[in-house]
């Protein structure tokens, strides 16, 4: 067992602080550490050479297939048949889930094309690059993206979330929060979801607007800074360490 977990407090509100054996570390802004020296590749990749439609508005869900559920994935084909000129882009992991995944999407009456399959990169760099491609990037739920909502943000693409009471539910709109973006893009239930992605899709100021607004946050906030994220949890390694030495009984920590 561990004594502490790392958090912050749209995480682990404070009201869910006792369903934790661990005693929490609240960190300002996110408990996620990212790597500002991580740059996005020169290398560009067209929507041609990706079998992305140029004049398509391109909805991408990176996350790991097992994510993927029958509730999440109803309301993505919802949303393709409300924005007609769309399609959904997703990663290639085995052709089994292509299969199965157009096979649900034909129940819907939603055209294989539509669905746009494209292998992992590895070299992340180049992901970064690639994934600008994308106009929106719909998380999953319950269990959300870690660092796939991280990634499309850092390459400036709004992640449109749905947050729950867990952990693994609140990660996205841990990272929207720390980007004061939270009350433009996390959902508290599937159906408003559905209407913010189709209301994004369908009004390209409005979807634009978003985009500056998480351009000009990227560098303002302090999400992407590792250095402050170092400083804060640095203290709070201090403080962890005073009150072992001091013998003091462990006990939750805000910095």
């Amino acid at each position: 067992m561990c004594d502490y977990i790392i958090a912050d407090k749209i995480i682990i509100p404070p009201e869910h602080r006792y369903d934790y054996y661990e005693k929490i570390i609240y960190l300002p802004d996110s408990f996620l550490v990212n790597d500002n020296k991580q740059i996005i590749s020169n290398k560009k990749f067209s929507r041609s050479e990706l079998n992305l439609p140029n004049d398509a508005i391109v909805y991408c869900a990176y996350n790991n297939i097992y994510k993927i559920n029958p509730d999440i994935f109803r309301v993505w084909m919802n949303i393709l048949i409300k924005v007609k000129n769309s399609v959904l882009w997703l990663y290639e992991t085995n052709n089994n889930v292509k299969i199965n995944l157009i096979k649900e999407a034909k129940k819907k009456n939603i055209s294989s094309d539509r669905l746009i399959f494209s292998k992992m990169i590895k070299d992340n760099c180049e992901h970064l690059s690639r994934i600008q491609n994308a106009d929106i990037y719909l998380d999953t739920f319950p269990y959300n993206g870690h660092t796939t909502t991280r990634d499309f943000l850092k390459a400036g693409v709004p992640v449109i979330t749905i947050f729950g009471e867990t952990f693994a539910s609140r990660v996205s709109y841990s990272l929207l929060s720390a980007l004061e973006l939270d009350d433009d893009l996390a959902c508290k239930s599937f159906e408003d979801y559905e209407k913010l992605a189709v209301e994004l899709g369908q009004n390209k100021n409005y979807l634009m607007k978003l985009k500056k607004k998480l351009d000009i946050n990227k560098e303002k906030k302090f999400l992407f800074n590792t250095s402050i994220f170092t400083k804060n949890f640095e203290e709070a390694l201090e403080e962890v360490y005073k009150k072992y030495l001091k013998k003091i009984p462990m006990d939750h920590i805000i910095i």
